[in-house]
């Protein structure tokens, strides 16, 4: 991310197996990657989401239930 390897030890699962690839995210646009990473249809499989196809904002977080909170 923003031209440094990403580091995410919260990750159990095994890492996805997709090629690396450099990619620049175009100004106005988004890269959004679901929190199931290998089983997810997020950007890098649909490439990058222009700002304007967002619609609404995360307000409740529900799981774990040991952190629910409101934003």
């Amino acid at each position: 991310m923003n031209g440094k390897k990403l580091h995410e030890v919260y990750i159990k699962e095994q890492k996805w197996s997709g090629n690396n690839v450099d990619l620049v995210v175009p100004k106005g646009d988004v890269f959004l990657m679901g929190d199931n990473r290998n089983n997810s249809s997020d950007s890098r499989i649909i490439g990058p989401v222009p700002n304007s196809d967002i619609s609404g904002k995360v307000s409740v977080r529900l799981f774990p239930f040991s952190q629910f909170r409101t934003f």
